[in-house]
């Protein structure tokens, strides 16, 4: 009887100085945090009992996978619960992006003068001064690119 208890009580010692040589929460939730800053900045995470709670937005469902990989593999996690949402970036603004697409064209031209391009609805309103020979160049290369209307009147010429 005396050696049964004894094993017990053996086994039972064994098993807390083993358990508690993991890393204590503390320890894990910086472990986790290190690893998520890199690629995931968006994706909070806490830990409780060894086991990783992750929350916060990403753009794709590979990105939710990933951070949720990252905190499995960090050593002393037990399990990794995946809240985190996602949601897809904006479609891109439209006069945005004709803007962009003016100003480069605009440049690789060379040409000069333009101070603003503003555009609303597709519609392009120029200002600046610039030489009387770009003018129809302007408004063949703006509306080429999809401007559905190019107002020049704010245009000076020299």
């Amino acid at each position: 009887m005396k050696k049964l208890f004894f094993a017990v009580m053996f086994t039972l010692f064994s098993a807390c100085v083993f358990y508690s040589c993991g890393p204590t929460d503390l320890e894990l939730q910086g472990q986790v945090k290190g690893e998520l800053l890199v690629n995931y900045p968006s994706v909070n995470s806490s830990v409780r009992g060894a086991i990783v709670s992750l929350s916060g937005t990403v753009e794709t469902d590979e990105a939710k996978a990933g951070a949720e990989e990252l905190a499995k593999a960090v050593e002393g996690v037990k399990s990794v619960v995946n809240e985190i949402e996602v949601v897809p970036p904006p479609a891109p603004d439209p006069d945005a992006l004709l803007k962009s697409a003016i100003q480069k064209l605009y440049k690789d031209e060379k040409i000069d003068g333009i101070n603003t391009v503003t555009v609303k609805d597709s519609m392009v309103t120029l200002t600046g001064t610039v030489a009387k020979d770009d003018l129809k160049k302007i408004t063949d290369i703006t509306t080429a690119i999809g401007a559905k209307k190019v107002y020049t009147n704010y245009l000076k010429t020299k």
